[in-house]
């Protein structure tokens, strides 16, 4: 289902970080998602759409994802979290950090 906003399941605080980890299935879940958000094209839109059970998942692993690293860098939420860009940084302005890896507990 589709949702007009997704901003009530933005990541409030790390707290929120190590409680989802301690819910079963959403390691497993999280994982695919970053990984896929780190191999998008630069200029590529997604809209971000789960199911209603698992939008909330989605949405603060996007959010963890843009917070980690220097993702904040390239990628962007539109204003009602429905939707990622990564955007389009010259390559004279990129250089190499360290990615943040989500570690199962």
């Amino acid at each position: 289902m589709e949702h007009l906003s997704n901003i009530q399941y933005k990541l409030k605080n790390s707290s929120e970080i190590k409680e989802l980890l301690a819910v079963p299935g959403f390691y497993e879940y999280a994982m695919p998602v970053y990984n896929y958000l780190e191999t998008m094209k630069p200029g590529k839109v997604i809209k971000l759409i789960a199911s209603e059970d698992r939008v909330e998942w989605l949405i603060k692993t996007v959010c963890l994802f843009i917070a980690s690293g220097e993702h904040w860098r390239e990628y962007e939420l539109n204003a009602d979290y429905t939707k990622i860009r990564r955007m389009v940084i010259p390559e004279k302005w990129k250089h190499r950090y360290k990615r943040f890896d989500i570690k199962k507990p």
